[in-house]
């Protein structure tokens, strides 16, 4: 992998900016016959912008008009799997991811991609409420063995927006929340996160990739952007 950037993070924390990128990795067989990854990153120093170069960063590829749930390898227990099982049986496209961390931090994200066109219309609203009433049913419970286990959690709501200029992920991340913040976010804050993706999609620069939000008590609140290089930025719709 030479032709694209992979953001690094921070312990795998996507609630902080990328503090650098991969620029370089390959797959290597060890002298005992297993196999290694060996990789080149560069780590970004000061307030100094690189020059954006013809570069992009890897986004997850999100299928359009369906919905998307990937999980970590905290979501490995029988239980778990179970509700799991029954979301991919109602139509739920379900993916794992597997990181390695000193720290790990338990992830749930739930992304769907479409045209901006798509979100305009009301997207979100129009998913049939049986689909709907099962993911917010399971995710609850899902949410509820984390509370139970006191663990730390992040609950990540994607939508990836399909645009000539290329992908624009706009994200909301719900820390560690609360059976009411969840309730809350279901009501309210997913329809103003909706909005806040349909304006980014009609506003922001072709350059930048992604724009992360938080969600909590007092509402949605912006964090940081991401320009295609991996480069972060400040939560602007202009150009950087």
């Amino acid at each position: 992998m030479s032709t694209r950037y992979v953001p690094m993070l921070w312990n795998h924390d996507p609630r902080h900016p990328p503090l650098g990128r991969t620029i370089r990795a390959e797959v290597q067989q060890l002298e005992d016959g297993e196999w290694g990854l060996f990789a080149v990153s560069e780590v970004f120093e000061g307030d100094e912008i690189p020059p954006l170069g013809d570069r992009d960063m890897i986004l997850r590829e999100i299928p359009a008009d369906v919905f998307t749930i990937v999980c970590d390898r905290s979501y490995r227990d029988d239980e778990d799997q179970r509700l799991l099982d029954e979301l991919r049986g109602s139509g739920f496209r379900i993916d794992t991811e597997e990181k390695k961390a000193v720290e790990p931090l338990s992830v749930l994200l739930i992304a769907v991609g479409a045209a901006a066109s798509m979100f305009a219309a009301g997207f979100l609203n129009k998913m049939g409420s049986d689909a709907w009433d099962a993911l917010k049913t399971a995710v609850q419970r899902l949410l509820a063995r984390r509370r139970r286990q006191q663990i730390e959690y992040l609950l990540i709501f994607e939508l990836q927006i399909h645009r000539p200029a290329g992908p624009l992920s706009v994200k909301v991340i719900l820390d560690t929340p609360t059976t009411d913040l969840l309730a809350r976010f279901w009501t309210a804050g997913l329809a103003e996160f909706e909005g806040e993706a349909l304006l980014l999609a009609s506003s922001a620069p072709a350059e930048l990739r992604m724009f992360v939000y938080v969600f909590t008590e007092t509402g949605l609140i912006p964090k940081y952007a991401v320009r295609r290089d991996c480069v972060p930025q400040g939560f602007q719709t202009g150009a950087p």
